[in-house]
């Protein structure tokens, strides 16, 4: 029986697959000028951690902080000018979820209190009984600390739960806790997740409630 559905954030739940990459360039040309990156390798960025992403191109622990702090400035501005939106079906998914009382959780690689903003201004952190960010656990996806966290924080255990992501990081994970697997067509990375063979993968958010219903 599911009683939690954990959400990645970004790609996942909110459409910010380009908002991301433009501010990735924008970091580049401000604080890695003369590093030239190839479109294949952009869209690695598009998943783990920003000090594990600036962390490949300087060991300079004082340039990746600036480096965030940029690339944080950068997603604020976006998110204010309203750039930012969530994906068709999302508020009412959640919605839906709460009145079939299935808990909801997010746990994404983006830092706590920037994605609670984006969940925010979208509408939908009302509706996310706890979320996991980078900075609160030590391992990342595809580690599955971070998940194992959220089923204790919602009291849940694995075979209750279900995974939905947009990154092959995410499947992984997802398979590291023993949880049941999501992936989203609509995801810039989904040969990679079609690779995993995730236990289900969907068009529309929406068909989470159907899988929910023929598990329970």
């Amino acid at each position: 029986m599911i009683k939690a559905v954990l959400f990645d954030l970004d790609g996942t739940l909110i459409d910010s697959a380009e908002v991301i990459l433009k501010c990735f360039s924008s970091v580049f040309d401000e604080i890695f000028p003369n590093v030239q990156v190839s479109e294949e390798e952009r869209l690695e960025f598009l998943g783990p951690t920003l000090v594990h992403t600036f962390g490949r191109y300087t060991k300079d622990s004082k340039l990746v902080e600036k480096a965030i702090k940029s690339y944080v400035h950068c997603s604020i501005e976006e998110h204010d000018n309203d750039n930012i939106k969530a994906f068709p079906n999302a508020v009412e998914l959640l919605k839906t979820l709460k009145l079939l009382d299935i808990k909801v959780g997010v746990v994404t690689s983006k830092q706590s209190s920037a994605a609670a903003y984006g969940l925010k201004i979208n509408g939908l952190l009302d509706f996310v009984d706890i979320l996991v960010g980078s900075d609160n656990v030590e391992n990342h996806k595809p580690d599955p600390e971070a998940l194992l966290k959220a089923l204790k924080m919602l009291e849940v255990n694995n075979k209750e739960v279900l995974y939905v992501g947009d990154h092959e990081n995410d499947i992984l994970a997802a398979g590291n806790a023993n949880v049941l697997s999501v992936g989203v067509s609509y995801s810039y990375r989904l040969k990679h997740i079609k690779q995993l063979n995730p236990d289900y993968i969907i068009s529309d958010l929406l068909e989470i409630i159907n899988i929910v219903k023929s598990i329970n």
